[in-house]
Parts: structure tokens; C-alpha cells; sequence
């Protein structure tokens, strides 16, 4: 058995742990500029592992069937203001600890040439009754024990990846050989121009029968010029 330690920056224990999730499902871009994604990550957090587990035998289903009301309110599946001292945490609370993640990378970024992992373990995850991540606790956020916060520091983490590309590509068609009706035109006027926004998952796509897949892409915007 072994755990790890966020309050030590214990970042390697926490990495080697058997079930993170780094490669896999939807993830928050750390480098976003929009604080509504960002707070995507942060708000309405389950309370532990077992509420946030994918797997059927920790009773998933029996949470994917309630809604989001129940799920964060009624039944204190969730840290967030409708629940008793222990897992009270405040929306205002919570954007400004999404501010501070937001200025962090941004300082290392460019500052310090460092990436947004390297920003995340820069945050004050040690344990102060009066404050989390550099944030003074507000009335309406409760006492964040230690198992508390090991699990916020866990979960969170795992809520972020740098998993987005995106291109901007132009396009310019024109044929090899003229001909025909087309011999008094000039190429450029025979040809066709066009712009799209495409977007990449830089992380490699799983093998088929030993062949390699290509990244998952998305066509973003598509326009064709006259």
C-alpha cells in the first residue's frame, strides 16, 4: 500500500499510482484564457473516488441516473455550497483558486519556461486551516481536511491535459494541364482556394491489427473562396 503526498510535493508517487487516467477521456486545456472551462474542472467535484469512478461494480450507475440537482445538492455527492461543513465549498472560492492555476501557468509559461504541470505543482498544497492553494477560506467553504485535499489534488490533476492542436490550414487547387474551352485561361482562374481550421489530439491513437491509426481530427471551420 502506498499513497501519495501532494502537501511534500510528493508529484512522483502520485504519478506512478496504477490508476491515473492521463491518456484517456475528456480533459480541461490548462492553457485555456476562458474561466467558464476552466471552472469545468473545478465545480461540483464528487466528494471521492467512488463517486467519481467509471466502474459499475462502485454503483456509477446508480449516479448517472439522478440529475445534476440531486447528484450536487440533495444526496452530498459533491463539494459545493448545499452541503454540511465537511464538503462545503464555495463557487467564489473555487474561481479564484481557477485564477490562481490561470496566472501560475502563464508565469511559468513565460517566466520561467516551465509547463503547466510544472505550474500546478507550484500551487500551496501543504495544509492551512485558514486556506487552500493560496486561497483564504470564505464562510461559505468548510474545513478541507488532509484526506480532503489529497483526493481534490488527485482528481483535479486528472482533470487536466494538454491533449488539443489546432491548424490553420490553406488550400490552392490548380490543374496540372489545360486544355479545350480552358486554354484561354490562366491557371489561377481554373484553380480553387480554401481555409479550414482542423483540430489534432497530439496523443497517438491505440494500434489495430499492428497498424497505426492516424490522430483523431476534427474539421473545425471549412470556407471555399470564389
Amino acid at each position: 500500500w502506498r499513497t501519495y503526498d501532494p502537501t511534500d510535493i510528493d508529484e512522483q508517487a502520485f504519478e506512478q499510482l496504477p490508476w491515473t487516467s492521463e491518456d484517456t477521456g475528456f480533459k480541461v486545456n490548462p492553457y485555456t484564457d476562458s474561466m467558464n472551462v476552466m471552472m469545468a474542472a473545478f465545480a461540483n467535484t464528487p466528494i471521492d473516488w467512488k463517486r467519481s469512478s467509471t466502474n459499475h461494480t462502485f454503483g456509477s450507475m446508480q449516479y448517472a441516473k439522478m440529475s445534476a440537482k440531486k447528484f450536487n445538492e440533495e444526496e452530498g455527492y459533491a463539494f459545493n455550497m448545499a452541503q454540511n461543513a465537511d464538503t462545503k465549498i464555495s463557487r467564489e472560492f473555487l474561481q479564484q483558486v481557477a485564477i490562481n492555476l490561470h496566472d501560475k501557468i502563464r508565469d511559468c509559461a513565460f517566466k520561467e519556461n516551465q509547463n503547466w504541470v510544472e505550474a500546478w505543482q507550484q500551487l500551496d498544497w501543504s495544509y492551512h486551516k485558514d486556506s487552500f492553494l493560496g486561497v483564504k477560506r470564505d464562510n461559505e467553504t468548510g474545513n478541507l481536511f488532509v484526506a480532503d485535499r489529497k483526493f481534490l489534488y488527485g482528481y483535479w490533476r486528472e482533470c487536466f491535459a494538454a491533449k488539443q492542436q489546432l491548424f490553420l490550414i490553406f488550400v490552392r487547387a490548380e490543374p496540372m494541364m489545360m486544355g479545350g474551352g480552358a486554354a484561354g485561361q490562366i491557371p489561377p482562374q481554373l484553380g480553387a482556394r480554401a481555409m479550414a481550421l482542423v483540430w489534432r489530439d497530439p496523443t497517438p491513437t491505440k494500434q489495430i491489427d499492428s497498424k497505426y491509426v492516424p490522430h483523431q481530427m476534427r474539421v473545425l471551420f471549412y470556407r471555399q473562396f470564389e
